[in-house]
């Protein structure tokens, strides 16, 4: 058995399954696309948590439209892009009827067969970022552990297959993951975005929430509990802090 290899800081794992929920609109697909972006790109860092591993990313989207992914991404990639990051946008997928659920063994059949292409094409994703679970799922109740069976078994059978997977979830009325509570079993780390207090954020511009872990499985980040803020850059793009 070989040593365990970190993806990032000491609680993402390179071969993992995570998940990062938050309010709508409080800016968790952000949190995604800059992670994608810090390890496309090969940043030392991304929230002060240390990058580990450079490579390729497969972003998945559930529901932006083409032009709000590309303003997303022009603003945190810059002009230059990355040829490392690498998106599959859902309004390419409706338009050519194709929109993947999550729950569908033959849409799980037809992912593999791309990451199977991708590695062929030696493009290999070091990081599958599934951007949001509640658009990227169709047909089942999610409040139900026995529906949700089958997008546990692939997520995990993805991890088994060495890749790290980080979906992006909703919070529900309560303030906790929204769906069947069997999702949070098997994953290795949860991190919940929340809003801040509003003494805290009474100067701030751009997006802004608190950083929370409520599971880790290994070794919890000695950076975490804290607020991050989307600030703009010198050169017109845009940044966490």
């Amino acid at each position: 058995i070989p040593e365990k290899k970190f993806l990032v800081s000491s609680f993402m794992p390179s071969s993992s399954f995570g998940m990062v929920y938050a309010p709508r609109g409080i800016g968790k697909s952000w949190f995604g696309l800059g992670l994608a972006k810090a390890i496309a790109t090969g940043s030392d860092t991304f929230l002060g948590w240390q990058i580990h591993e450079a490579g390729d990313v497969l972003f998945v989207d559930g529901e932006m439209s083409l032009v709000d992914l590309k303003e997303r991404t022009k603003l945190l990639f810059g002009t230059s892009g990355s040829s490392k990051f690498h998106l599959m946008p859902s309004e390419q997928l409706y338009r050519h009827g194709t929109p993947i659920c999550l729950d569908m063994p033959q849409e799980h059949e037809a992912i593999l067969q791309l990451l199977d292409h991708m590695e062929q094409e030696h493009k290999r994703p070091k990081l599958i970022v599934l951007d949001n679970l509640s658009t990227l799922r169709r047909g089942v109740n999610e409040n139900d552990n026995s529906e949700t069976e089958k997008l546990l078994s692939f997520m995990v059978k993805l991890r088994h297959m060495g890749y790290a997977v980080l979906a992006v979830h909703h919070t529900n009325k309560a303030g906790d993951q929204r769906g069947a509570s069997i999702l949070e079993v098997p994953m290795d780390y949860i991190i919940k975005l929340s809003h801040p207090e509003k003494s805290d954020a009474a100067f701030k511009q751009g997006a802004c929430f608190n950083v929370e872990f409520t599971k880790v499985r290994n070794r919890a980040p000695t950076i975490r509990d804290f607020m991050c803020e989307l600030t703009p850059t010198a050169d017109g793009r845009l940044d966490f802090a």
